[in-house]
């Protein structure tokens, strides 16, 4: 055990001097992609982490302007008051402060991106995640990302999601969860809208779930301060409430096919809940499946 710990306090100290490059071992590689996630730890050094934080608590108080459907709980009805948020989500960060773009973060997961699929590659959308503290609720529904995604029957879905651990994710403040394993079949679950019985197509959440087995094996995934979690479209994750003391803040960006990002644009999608007629065609289709 001291001997990991040093190699991971090693690790650390390497990370603000690596640049763009983060190279990747077999290893890494493969539990990705037999297994559907992997943990990669110290991708941003503490230094670095302070710095892309400043800008994450911009958005949270809201000193970065971003409207009003792109920043909420997502789990919620939008008409829920502020106060009665589980989680605070703000959408496509990046296109409302373009000055995140190209950053040295970005940089790396490009790297890795490349390691892990080699090329036609491209970011499709980023997302903020904040759980409050002292939220049990704070909870994000088992689901698959392809459930909420555009597809294409000629386009490839391959994705990496990375999500970046801005202070400890562990289980007590609601760390990633996965079902290993579930993202070989490529084939979507039965989902339906969290909130089903919500009569007002305006007020509905966004949130979708589906059921998972008892018996399923559920891992946990926890991440310390600038580690990054990668997981692949198919694979069903979630993660549970905050009933911690402390606030869980991360980051989410995720690279797709860059032939399928720009279908998804095609069809006014950007990940925005402002595409409300894209989002609409999406939402419709991905209930018609089941």
């Amino acid at each position: 055990a001291a001997v990991r710990s040093g190699v991971a306090r090693h690790v650390r100290a390497l990370s603000a001097a690596r640049g763009p490059r983060y190279p990747l071992t077999q290893e890494q590689i493969e539990h990705f992609r037999e297994l559907g996630y992997v943990r990669l730890p110290a991708v941003l050094s503490e230094v670095e982490v302070r710095a892309f934080q400043a800008i994450y608590q911009r958005f949270l108080s809201k000193e970065i302007p971003v409207p009003d459907l792109d920043y909420g709980d997502m789990s919620l009805p939008v008409d829920t008051p502020p106060e009665h948020y589980n989680m605070i989500n703000v959408m496509i960060p990046r296109h409302y402060y373009p000055s995140m773009r190209n950053s040295i973060y970005e940089q790396r997961l490009t790297h890795i991106t490349e390691q892990i699929f080699s090329s036609g590659m491209a970011i499709d959308y980023d997302q903020i995640l904040a759980k409050k503290p002292g939220r049990p609720d704070a909870v994000f529904a088992w689901h698959q990302d392809m459930g909420y995604w555009w597809d294409h029957p000629t386009i490839s879905t391959r994705t990496a999601t990375y999500s970046l651990a801005l202070n400890d994710a562990t289980v007590e403040n609601g760390c990633l969860r996965v079902i290993p394993g579930t993202h070989k079949a490529q084939r979507l679950l039965k989902h339906r809208p969290l909130d089903e019985a919500t009569a007002a197509e305006e007020t509905k959440t966004k949130a979708m779930v589906l059921q998972v087995d008892s018996q399923s094996e559920v891992v946990h995934v926890p991440a310390q301060r600038g580690d990054v979690t990668i997981h692949d479209e198919w694979i069903v994750h979630g993660s549970g409430g905050n009933p911690s003391p402390a606030w869980r803040h991360t980051y989410v960006l995720a690279f797709r096919d860059a032939a399928m990002v720009a279908f998804e644009r095609q069809q006014g999608f950007k990940h925005s809940y402002c595409d409300t007629e894209a989002l609409h065609r999406l939402r419709a289709s991905k209930i018609a499946q089941h």
